[in-house]
């Protein structure tokens, strides 16, 4: 079992739970649970992106832009039994 910890929590814009200055109403699963990188741009983040709060840093591997790799993960952010780790590639 994978577990992802959500980038959300060291941007800049984060509030608590799931809102952000980008997604007041809730962020989106894809961008929560990193299967979107939100330094990237996203529908509805109202031209917000992620921002990397002061003294903070990325975890281990996001030092570099991912591309969206769809959305594996269920609601508590683990991989459903059958689908590839992350390093394995996902679809």
């Amino acid at each position: 079992m994978t577990f992802t910890i959500p980038i959300c929590i060291a941007c800049e814009y984060y509030k608590e739970g799931v809102v952000c200055d980008a997604f007041p109403e809730g962020i989106p699963a894809e961008v929560y649970m990193r299967a979107h990188d939100h330094r990237l741009s996203y529908p509805g983040d109202r031209g917000i992106t992620f921002q990397l709060k002061e003294g903070m840093t990325l975890p281990p591997g996001l030092e570099e832009v991912q591309q969206p790799t769809g959305m594996p993960y269920d609601k508590y952010g683990m991989l459903p039994d059958g689908w590839p780790a992350p390093e394995e590639g996902l679809v």
